[in-house]
């Protein structure tokens, strides 16, 4: 199994909302911005160039310091993704980590390395996955309970979800994207998300699916 990660923290970038002109280039744009989140790493010298996504349901469960509002955050976005991405395993919340494969725990922000030993010092939130045959099965997502307001920390359940979910890679482009490098409190995913989340989880692709032979067959080339 190989150790893969990503983490959400506040820093500033260029970008700019997603608003295409039609629905041809707003597929275009989201299978470039695929190539960059779904195919690399935000760490790692972001030295891969292959897909990683479930193959098998996903269990999802909640400990540590949350709040009530962030278990039905935590409810919502499980909702939408079982309506929104047509081909993604079911996702379920479970009562205990013994029964999950996505664990995420919510803590102090100094206690974080506690919860995941890969935890860089001073992001708010922070996920780590493992895959096998190039297939996601494990996923550790931790974030900071008491610098945060629940504004915040709602945008942290979707944004390190997302990246779990094999979106690892942030991009600087769009503004609106729960992934975009620049810190936002975005409380929705943008189309361009739900875009590049049902095109990763297509059938027609695969785990260990290069980008060149992914861009090939999404643009028809």
């Amino acid at each position: 199994m190989i150790l893969f990660f990503s983490t959400a923290f506040v820093t500033a970038a260029l970008a700019q909302p997603y608003r295409p002109n039609d629905k041809q280039q707003a597929l275009e744009w989201a299978i470039e911005m695929l190539m960059i989140a779904g195919f690399h790493s935000e760490y790692n010298n972001n030295s891969r160039d292959f897909m990683l996504r479930w193959e098998t349901p996903l269990r999802i469960s909640i400990s540590g310091e949350y709040t009530r509002n962030d278990m039905a955050a935590l409810k919502r976005f499980i909702k939408q993704l079982n309506e929104r991405v047509t081909w993604l395993p079911d996702v379920s919340l479970v009562s205990s980590e013994d029964k999950a494969n996505i664990i995420i725990t919510m803590a102090n922000l100094d206690e974080l390395i506690d919860y995941e030993p890969d935890y860089e010092e001073g992001n708010w939130g922070y996920f780590t996955f493992w895959y096998d045959d190039y297939k996601i099965n494990h996923a550790n997502i931790v974030i900071a309970s008491d610098v945060t307001t629940q504004e915040e920390r709602n945008h942290l359940i979707m944004e390190e979800l997302t990246g779990a979910l094999g979106l690892s890679n942030d991009i600087t482009e769009f503004s609106d994207s729960i992934i975009t490098q620049e810190w936002t409190t975005l409380q929705d995913l943008s189309p361009l998300d739900w875009h590049m989340l049902n095109i990763l989880y297509e059938p027609w692709l695969y785990p260990g699916i290069t980008a060149n032979e992914a861009y090939s067959v999404l643009m028809g080339q």
